[in-house]
């Protein structure tokens, strides 16, 4: 896993960004949402789970 504090990358309709914080990776995708790290790292619950709030709320938005 690389060890950036940041990385955005946005490429087509179904790929957003991929961010790689305290080496826990956030994957968000139009139809997808991921986080996956190394045995050992701590995950920030509540980062994650406002990160997931958001995504579903945008999904929502461009459904309607």
């Amino acid at each position: 896993m690389k060890h950036d504090d940041f990385i955005e990358i946005q490429v087509g309709e179904n790929y957003f960004k991929v961010i790689n914080l305290a080496n826990v990776k956030t994957t968000v995708c139009a139809n997808r949402f991921e986080i996956s790290t190394e045995p050992g790292n701590d995950i920030n619950e509540q980062q994650a789970v406002q990160a997931l709030r958001e995504w579903i709320q945008k999904r929502r938005q461009e459904n309607m």
